[in-house]
């Protein structure tokens, strides 16, 4: 998704709330085994400058 928004595919900003949010996270549990759910650092997503 980060690739999506880089190339202007996906709003920059929906992008933030998406990572902020931790919806990711909430889908990742419910539908993944938990050996497949690699933490992240949203500062290595987002620019808070």
């Amino acid at each position: 998704m980060a690739k999506m928004r880089d190339d202007c595919r996906l709003d920059a900003q929906l992008f933030a709330v998406f990572i902020e949010s931790g919806v990711y996270l909430d889908y990742a549990r419910a539908y993944l085994n938990p050996a497949q759910i690699e933490p992240i650092n949203p500062h290595d997503y987002i620019d808070y400058a």
